[in-house]
């Protein structure tokens, strides 16, 4: 996220709720509007806070919602470690799974083509 978008997004929160968002809580901004941005198709966070003075009213009430619902430590260390996981430690896991895995699949569709010469 640009700065020029958090100054945009902390502006609007500033007027519409009066929360002051300052650069510390970007990540914290980019995690809640993951979903905003996903539902109104926007193509990311800059965007979005480039058409947020002339979006419409659902656009709006949506940010000021995502960005002013309480979310309790835990929720968002799960969060983040689950991220985490799924980037780096899955990814990897599942191509090494499947390079391990291929030539025992080979094997059985031989066998199964030798008993069953057809199929």
């Amino acid at each position: 996220m640009r700065e020029q978008s958090l100054d945009t997004i902390a502006q609007f929160m500033q007027q519409k709720a009066g929360i002051r968002f300052t650069a510390s809580k970007t990540y914290m901004i980019e995690a809640r509007l993951e979903a905003v941005i996903k539902r109104f198709g926007f193509a990311d966070i800059d965007t979005l806070a480039i058409r947020l003075p002339q979006a419409s009213g659902e656009v709006q009430q949506a940010l000021v919602d995502a960005l002013t619902t309480n979310e309790s430590f835990f929720f968002f260390a799960i969060r983040s470690l689950l991220r985490h996981l799924n980037r780096f430690c899955c990814r990897r896991l599942l191509a090494a799974l499947r390079m391990r895995a291929a030539p025992f699949g080979f094997g059985v569709l031989q066998r199964r083509r030798a008993r069953n010469p057809i199929a």
